[in-house]
């Protein structure tokens, strides 16, 4: 009886640990949410459910602009970037015509690739648990369909 009592008390210890620590974390969230800017300022025009799910959807733009910001420093510990030029950011899959292109022979899936369109460079990042490296670095050649059409008129007259 002594035995059964303890571990009851024991399961008892562990839920009540339990329910402390989630409701803490809970706490932290519901403050951090109401001490945001953004959320404060959404209270003043949020109206409906409609309201909520566009400011969910800003929040995670925000987030992914900021996860961007993120790579780009990591990126810039190793090799000195393009200055005021935002890169287009993409993530590697073999299952694209990617794999086609020379510049991406050495990439792997979950692989970042960063293209500086005005600036014309490319870099290709590799971040995980074991290792954090530039997997490639090239100069990219853009030409668009504009100038392909001029230099077309020019060679048939």
């Amino acid at each position: 009886m002594k035995k059964q009592s303890s571990v009851v008390n024991f399961v008892l210890i562990i839920v009540v640990i339990g329910l402390s620590v989630m409701s803490a974390v809970l706490y932290k969230q519901k403050t951090d949410i109401k001490n945001d800017p953004d959320y404060k300022e959404y209270q003043k025009i949020a109206n409906n459910k409609e309201d909520l799910k566009k400011f969910k959807e800003y929040k995670d733009r925000k987030a992914k602009l900021s996860e961007n910001d993120k790579l780009i420093a990591e990126v810039a510990k190793l090799i000195t970037l393009p200055k005021n030029e935002k890169p287009f950011i993409g993530t590697y899959d073999s299952k694209t015509a990617l794999k086609n292109n020379p510049f991406f022979k050495d990439a792997k899936d979950g692989d970042k690739y960063l293209i500086f369109s005005e600036s014309g460079k490319a870099y290709i990042y590799r971040s995980n648990k074991n290792e954090k490296k530039l997997v490639n670095v090239g100069p990219i050649a853009i030409t668009s369909n504009a100038k392909v059409k001029k230099t077309e008129e020019k060679t048939e007259n």
